[in-house]
């Protein structure tokens, strides 16, 4: 029987020139080389465009797929517009097209950077998957090619090809570059850290596990809604906040202790959640009960929306200054203040926040302040060389990414006793292409459950 081989390659314009005719030659000349060459047809397709990549699929039914490109992570991989533009081809779509083609395709190779994402979901389809986890250089990726399809020429499998292909460019490469050059940063889950790994093992060979998956003929019932659905800002309902019970239990201690706290974290890591679960717990946790009000200062326009907003909250006229002071005496608040780096621009000055610092000091402060911020309170409020009124009255407590056993944790608590499992190698990628990041998490576990339904 045979075995036919469809390249497809793609460099648009505005993107940097890869060595792709290198490529196809060696493929090329691996065949004229083999011993089984009358086995095996190669379909060589240049300058591929979005528009032609079903059509070329349908009509030449490949049973190998070679891609070689750009490839930028889980976004998806570059194919060409009409005019040779760049144009992204989202990863779910090209998971859906080797869905349909799976009946006469049993392996893919995608020789192009961050390919990883791409290899994961179309495993779930396709027998055989080479990805990249990273960054690969036009010769390492050369001398793959040309070790793999050597191999598989002379008689040797998918996963043997694939060992030769690596070992390939350990013989081409490492002896003609400085070490230096060898080497790329990849995220290490064992580790907790980026480390370096040598061009020969970017690559990664994906196998499909029939067990972990759902037969075609499965229904999954209707009633299992999507479980990673939420993608963007707070999450209102506080069950579904996974994974900071640590930071909680860290946050009240340190409120228990007369301290107001400052949570630090980058944009989008989950500050807001773990604002909502305070803001729920502070009724059981706090030793001296206070008053929870919350407050999102990106819906505080200036310094005069926020004592609007402020007394409203309390149930108190519309006050400032000593006014203020005086009547929120009376009262015993925990004041949660969200996205706090919009105080810093010129609608809010200095008294303000002096004021506030003011009625958060002392035992029996009428205040207790948790706020949550992106930078650390002295990068945002330098106050032209003075003491920030925000720092050593609030203690720091920064909100981290989530480490891989986490992430695991996570995947398994959103799919218990739903019918759909993720198998090891798509957890692997969501930790690899998410770098601990749970807005990421959330949106790259959406994406492969969506192409399970």
């Amino acid at each position: 029987m045979t075995t036919k081989i469809l390249v497809l390659a793609s460099n648009p314009q505005g993107t940097e020139q890869l060595l792709l005719n290198q490529e196809i030659r060696a493929i090329k000349d691996a065949l004229e080389r083999a011993k089984k060459r009358e086995q095996f047809v190669l379909i060589p397709t240049v300058a591929v465009r979005v528009k032609d990549l079903q059509s070329t699929i349908l009509e030449e039914k490949p049973n190998i797929v070679h891609f070689c490109g750009h490839g930028t992570g889980s976004q998806g991989l570059v194919l060409e517009t009409e005019s040779g533009q760049k144009q992204l081809i989202n990863t779910q779509a090209i998971g859906d097209l080797f869905k349909l083609s799976a009946k006469h395709i049993e392996s893919v190779v995608l020789n192009a950077c961050y390919s990883q994402a791409q290899a994961s979901v179309i495993n779930q389809y396709i027998n055989y998957v080479i990805g990249t986890k990273k960054s690969i250089r036009d010769d390492a990726a050369i001398a793959f090619t040309r070790g793999f399809y050597l191999a598989l020429f002379n008689g040797e499998s998918i996963d043997r090809a694939y060992e030769f292909g690596c070992n390939r460019i350990q013989l081409d490469i490492y002896s003609n570059t400085n070490q230096e050059r060898k080497l790329v940063p990849v995220y290490s889950e064992a580790e907790g850290k980026s480390i370096e790994l040598p061009q020969h093992k970017v690559l990664v060979l994906l196998t499909k596990n029939p067990l972990n998956k759902l037969s075609s003929s499965t229904a999954i019932p209707t009633n299992f809604a999507n479980p990673f659905n939420h993608l963007a800002g707070r999450i209102e309902d506080s069950s579904l906040i996974f994974g900071r019970e640590k930071e909680i239990k860290n946050i009240f201690e340190l409120l228990n202790s007369n301290n107001s706290v400052a949570i630090i974290g980058e944009p989008e890591i989950g500050k807001s959640s773990v604002l909502k679960l305070i803001e729920e717990q502070s009724v059981s946790k706090l030793i001296q009960p206070r008053k929870p009000i919350y407050l999102n200062l990106g819906e505080v326009y200036d310094e005069e929306d926020f004592y609007y907003a402020l007394c409203e909250l309390v149930g108190i006229p519309e006050l400032k200054g000593f006014k203020l002071s005086r009547a929120l005496k009376k009262h015993k608040l925990l004041l949660i203040l969200d996205n706090v780096e919009n105080m810093a621009w010129d609608g809010f000055t200095n008294q303000i926040r002096s004021q506030i610092r003011a009625l958060a000091e002392g035992i029996n402060a009428p205040l207790r302040l948790v706020i949550a911020a992106s930078k650390p309170l002295n990068c945002l409020f330098p106050d032209s060389g003075m003491v920030s009124p925000f720092e050593n009255v609030c203690v720091e407590e920064s909100i981290h990414k989530w480490c891989g056993q986490t992430i695991r944790n996570f995947i398994t608590s959103r799919l218990k006793d739903n019918p759909i499992s993720f198998t090891q190698q798509e957890i692997a990628m969501i930790i690899q292409e998410s770098n601990g990041h749970p807005k990421s998490v959330m949106r790259l576990c959406y994406d492969i459950y969506q192409l399970y339904r």
